[in-house]
C-alpha cells in the first residue's frame, strides 16, 4: 500500500481484518471511511494500523470512523494522531473491536478511555460526533465545548456513564442529541414492529 502515493480515496468498510500496513505514507489521502487499529483479539497484529499512523495524513476530510480504541495503551498515542489538524465534518469514535465485538475490558478501562477520548480532540468545525462503547463514567470529553458548529451528538453503548460533563446548552449549533444501544437482531425488531403496526390498521 505504501507505493500508492497518489491515492486520494480509500474505502475499506467491512474489511476489518485488512492490515493497512504503510497507510501512514499515503500523505495525499483525502477520504478514508474506516480506520481499524491494532488488529483484533487473538490474531497476529504485525503490520496492523496504529492510531499515530494518522498523524501525517493532513488532507483527510469528510467522515471517518475509528474503531478498536480500547486497544490504545495511553493518551499520548491519541494525541499523536493529530485529529485537530484534519477537517473532518463527521467523526465516529468506537472503543470496541469491530471484528471481535465486546468482551473483557482491561482493568481501569474507564479512566484510560477518558484520557484517550480527551487526546482525540478533533477540528473545531466538526458537525457530527458519535462516541461508542466508552467505559468512562463521565462521557463527554474536555474539548466538547470547543465544537461551536456541532449539530449532532450521538452516544451509544456507554454502560458505565453516570454523568454528562459540560453544559451542553453552550453548544450553539446542536440540533440532535441521541442516546442509543445498538441491537444486533435489528431485522427481527423491524419485522416485529411491522406486525404490530398491521394489527392497529
Amino acid at each position: 500500500m505504501r507505493k500508492l502515493t497518489k491515492l486520494k480515496h480509500l474505502y475499506v468498510w467491512g474489511c476489518n481484518r485488512l492490515k493497512s500496513k504503510g497507510i501512514r505514507t499515503l500523505t495525499g489521502l483525502q477520504k478514508l471511511d474506516l480506520f481499524h487499529i491494532n488488529g483484533y483479539k487473538g490474531a497476529d497484529n504485525e503490520g496492523t494500523s496504529k492510531l499515530e499512523d494518522l498523524k501525517d495524513l493532513h488532507q483527510l476530510e469528510g467522515r471517518l470512523s475509528i474503531s478498536h480504541l480500547e486497544s490504545v495503551e495511553d493518551a499520548s498515542q491519541a494525541v499523536a494522531a493529530c485529529l485537530g489538524e484534519k477537517r473532518f465534518s463527521d467523526l465516529v469514535l468506537n472503543f470496541e473491536c469491530a471484528v471481535c465485538g465486546g468482551g473483557d475490558r482491561r482493568e481501569g478501562g474507564g479512566h484510560i478511555d477518558m484520557e484517550i477520548l480527551n487526546g482525540l480532540q478533533p477540528h473545531r468545525d466538526l458537525e457530527w460526533l458519535t462516541i461508542r462503547n466508552c467505559e468512562a463514567s463521565i462521557l463527554l470529553p474536555n474539548w466538547i465545548l470547543s465544537l461551536h458548529k456541532l449539530k449532532s451528538l450521538r452516544l451509544g453503548e456507554f454502560g458505565n456513564c453516570e454523568l454528562l460533563s459540560g453544559p451542553l446548552g453552550k453548544l450553539p449549533s446542536l440540533e440532535y442529541l441521541g442516546f442509543y444501544y445498538e441491537v444486533q437482531n435489528r431485522d427481527q425488531i423491524i419485522q416485529k414492529k411491522k406486525k404490530e403496526n398491521k394489527k392497529h390498521l
